[in-house]
């Protein structure tokens, strides 16, 4: 029988080899210990530190565990990969309030087999937590670490430690020794930054569809923006690279359980100035989970300022088979890298290596075929919507009066109309990567946010028809009474049909020019000009194709005095057109901008009217005439088209209504009320025929009633700079876009097409009340 004082010298022996504490030297020291012995002898050595070696009341103070590890011994990352233990640490203290421990960035470890594959610690590391003095706190503060861990070699040994001290309160903080207080800031310097924080990189996150599946691999996409546009003066701006050439050691994910991530390529990011895109594999196991979580981790990345490292966290949905939808293409997944040993090949692209291999030359010719070819149909239905329509009518028309002429005379006039629409959005194009460069962002439509603007255009309207009415002709003088000056003629006119066709256009959004404009004004210069190229093809293909036909004008009526009605028709469209265009003045600047608006459009009457009066003069009086009629014009403009903006709240409707603010609908999904989320503007066409066609349908309203949706407008009308932010976060350039968020998916709102239908607006609703009130 084993007496009590052998058994309590064995016990005491036990607890030697794994733990030894001792006494602390300074203040600061909390206390120090050894553990995960191997042979006797202890392999990692910890320490309990404080920055300050006397804390006040209601200060702050930063508490930390130092590991240091003996050569080739490490411990292991909150997610320690495929294989090993995580470490575990808790602070606690009656008089301290501790904020979550941040990670530093680990390192990548390898078996020697090198197949298995782990993330952690080596030699020395310092955990950090930052903790609030208790106002209460006196005399001195117990701090107590419960520390649990795996340190491995070949072999692995188990640590556990109990680590406390006492820290000294006084009226005033006295802070560590200078090298305890550099060991802190050095380790604070090296934590990965987190979105938002000054200086910290950007991310955009995708994922091709609305949530992972058991037993399915999707792709998705993590954007990682240096910088957007290009740095102001002296600045410079590089690349964002893989740590060390190895993007195996640059991303490091929070484990999710039975969800598999594999980094596969590091690729430039074609929409900025300088960033990357890491291409990602995400497989689910077999077993059926249904839930959200998030997808968290650190990504430790070289840039021109150095070592970078960066915390993300994004939304992830998991769903049984049959539940996920696939989404509409994110610009972060076109060109994607679905091939790790493509993905090398991207990686030494992006770290500007050579390579011969055509892998990495940026995005494969389909994706942009496809973005081209969603231009080019954008451009296509745009003819079909109300901003263009009374133009396009006036084409049609002219196609008519042409029905009888050569074919040579058909394609000159469908040139000159191709020609002013292709100036016109090359015009654009050169004015959106100018204000770019300059460091101003602008939207589809964005032209129309201004009254001026959206004044001359109605201006120009009223002209057209005034002609089409027979108040004026455009005339000209003797010696251009050959065929060849009225060809000339005919030609500049449809020329400026294509220009004002362009301006009119801009105001909609058509199915898939969203995606397309999307993706354009988030890209460098080359693709944006690319991207109006073809929606000016599309624009112009329907009087094109009429116009090079010859069997399509056979379709076509016979010229005769019903044209001279007809035109007078499209004459009303016209000045329609321009009512619109000055409701748009008005939401902008209120009924003094209407008044002014109106004011000029006198202006423009009466100069034209002057104009008239030296018509039929000599050619000095007809130069005369000209000079005045302009000066008219000139100096009544100067004075009238003065706008101050009148925009407050968005103008509310019938339903109980709200300002968009990300903030707001965040406060409803917390209060488990579903959201619907309409970004408008007044000048957007498509926009006010959804309201008005769907959104102010009774059974719409009452869904929204029933549902207790929160109702919020974002307005785009004067261009506000955040919800331009908010509409590029989801491809968009412009407006209208529509989101129906869900208490049950918080962060994974449903859009919906620039298109509304009634049913597909109410299967959106329905989807998104919680399941209890379904």
């Amino acid at each position: 029988m084993i007496g009590l004082r052998p058994l309590l010298a064995l016990v005491l022996s036990l607890s030697a080899a794994l733990t030894i504490v001792a006494a602390p030297a300074k203040a600061e020291i909390l206390a120090e210990g050894a553990s995960a012995f191997e042979s006797g002898s202890p392999r990692v050595k910890l320490t309990l530190l404080s920055d300050q070696e006397q804390v006040a009341p209601s200060g702050k103070v930063r508490i930390g565990v130092q590991f240091k590890l003996d050569p080739d011994w490490h411990i292991y990352f909150r997610n320690p990969g495929e294989a090993g233990v995580s470490t575990e640490i808790d602070l606690h203290s009656d008089d301290l309030a501790f904020r979550a421990m941040r990670w530093p960035v680990p390192e990548r470890f390898l078996d020697p087999s090198g197949t298995i594959q782990t993330y952690g610690y080596d030699r020395e590391v310092l955990f950090i937590s930052e903790a609030l003095v208790g106002a209460e706190a006196r005399d001195t503060i117990a701090v107590r670490a419960s520390i649990d861990f795996l340190a491995c070699k070949i072999d692995c040994i188990p640590g556990k430690l109990e680590l406390g001290g006492e820290l000294p309160v006084g009226e005033r903080s006295m802070p560590a020794a200078p090298e305890i207080r550099e060991l802190f800031d050095e380790a604070e310097a090296a934590l990965p930054m987190e979105e938002g924080d000054a200086g910290a990189l950007a991310l955009e996150w995708a994922l091709e569809k609305t949530a992972i599946v058991p037993g399915e691999t999707l792709r998705a996409a993590i954007g990682i923006i240096r910088c957007a546009h290009p740095p102001a003066g002296e600045e410079s701006c590089g690349e964002v690279l893989a740590r060390e050439g190895d993007l195996s050691s640059s991303f490091f994910p929070d484990r999710i359980s039975g969800i598999r991530f594999e980094p596969v390529g590091l690729r430039k990011h074609p929409n900025v100035f300088a960033g990357s895109i890491l291409d990602l594999k995400i497989t689910a196991g077999p077993s059926a989970v249904n839930e959200r979580a998030t997808f968290s981790g650190i990504l430790a990345l070289e840039t021109d300022r150095g070592p970078e490292a960066i915390e993300f966290k994004f939304p992830l949905e998991r769903t049984v088979e049959g539940e996920a939808r696939e989404r509409s293409m994110s610009a972060l997944l076109a060109g994607a890298i679905d091939d790790p040993g493509e993905g090398e090949a991207r990686a030494v692209e992006s770290s500007g290596g050579a390579s011969s291999d055509s892998k990495g030359s940026g995005a494969p010719p389909l994706s942009l075929a496809l973005l081209l070819g969603l231009a080019f149909l954008g451009g296509l239905i745009l003819n079909v919507l109300p901003c263009v329509l009374p133009v396009i009518s006036l084409k049609v028309f002219g196609l008519i009066r042409l029905a009888g002429e050569s074919k040579a005379k058909r394609v000159s006039h469908a040139a000159a109309y191709t020609g002013g629409i292709f100036a016109t959005l090359m015009g654009l194009a050169i004015i959106v990567v100018a204000l770019r460069t300059a460091g101003t962002e602008v939207g589809w439509g964005f032209q129309l946010q201004s009254p001026i603007f959206a004044s001359l255009l109605a201006a120009v309207l009223l002209l057209f028809a005034l002609n089409l009415f027979g108040v004026f002709q455009i005339q000209v003088g003797a010696s251009a009474l050959s065929a060849e000056a009225d060809k000339r003629d005919g030609l500049t006119r449809s020329f400026l049909e294509g220009v004002l066709t362009v301006i009119l256009a801009t105001p909609c959004s058509a199915p898939f020019l969203g995606t397309a404009i999307g993706f354009a004004f988030t890209s460098e210069a080359t693709m944006i000009f690319l991207v109006f190229a073809f929606i000016a093809l599309g624009l112009a293909a329907p009087y094109v194709l009429l116009s090079l036909i010859p069997a399509a004008t056979r379709f076509l009526p016979k010229p005769g005095e019903w044209m001279n009605k007809l035109q007078q028709f499209f004459a009303f469209l016209l000045l329609g057109t321009a009512i619109w265009l000055l409701f748009v003045v008005g939401e902008v600047a209120g009924v003094m901008g209407v008044t002014r608006a109106l004011i000029f459009l006198l202006i423009v009457g009466f100069s034209l009217w002057v104009y008239s009066l030296f018509r039929d003069k000599s050619r000095a009086l007809r130069y005369a005439g000209v000079v005045i009629a302009l000066v008219f014009l000139a100096v009544g403009g100067a004075q009238s088209l003065r706008f101050e903006s009148s925009l407050g709240q968005p103008t509310q409707r019938s339903l109980s209504e709200e300002a968009f603010s990300e903030s707001a609908v965040a406060e409803h999904l917390r209060e488990g009320r579903p959201v619907f989320v309409d970004f408008t503007a007044s000048w957007c066409i498509t926009c006010k025929a959804n309201e008005r066609l769907v959104l102010s349908r009774s059974t719409v309203r009452d869904a929204l009633r029933a549902g207790d949706f929160a109702f919020l407008i974002g307005d785009y009308t004067d261009g506000d700079e955040t919800i331009r932010k908010f509409l590029f976060r989801y491809g968009k350039a412009g407006v209208p876009l529509y989101l129906v968020y869900s208490p049950e998916r918080p962060d994974e709102p449903e859009i919906l097409p620039e298109i509304l239908t009634e049913g597909l607006v109410l299967d959106a609703l329905a989807r998104a009340l919680p399941k209890s009130n379904r």
